[in-house]
């Protein structure tokens, strides 16, 4: 008997936040602007599982990778859907390929290994010979 591979769930993520002033608090808060731009997907750590408000990242180290490669400054509390209007078409495409079992791209090496934190050095690199 073979065991499916349980489909993979992906983060919505957007690439940009606003911090307007608030009176309220007597300070600026981000939050998610009005046209929030493309919609990517990201893959989620555990924590990020059962958010339940949006995640801002505000520490260029704490910055995710989409799945395109996109620079993601915040994680939303829902599902990616590859259906909605406004998505990444890069998104979709990685996300409809096949399940990895490894972090290693085709052609293997070193190198060549993904991680989900965005480093702009080498998402340009990838970006390069991908496309």
């Amino acid at each position: 008997m073979t065991q499916e591979i349980p489909k993979p769930i992906y983060k919505v993520g957007l690439t940009r936040w606003v911090m307007p002033f608030d009176r309220a608090a007597g300070a600026r808060a981000p939050q998610v602007p009005d046209d929030p731009g493309p919609i990517h997907a990201v893959r989620p750590v555990a924590r990020e599982l059962s958010l339940r408000e949006p995640c801002f990242l505000e520490e260029t180290y704490m910055y995710r990778a989409a799945l395109c490669g996109a620079k993601v400054k915040v994680i939303m509390p829902n599902s990616f859907k590859s259906e909605e209007e406004g998505v990444c078409r890069d998104c979709v495409n990685e996300a409809r390929k096949p399940q990895r079992t490894t972090l290693m791209r085709p052609g293997g090496g070193i190198s060549n290994i993904f991680g989900d934190k965005w480093n702009p050095a080498r998402w340009r690199r990838i970006s390069r010979r991908v496309k």
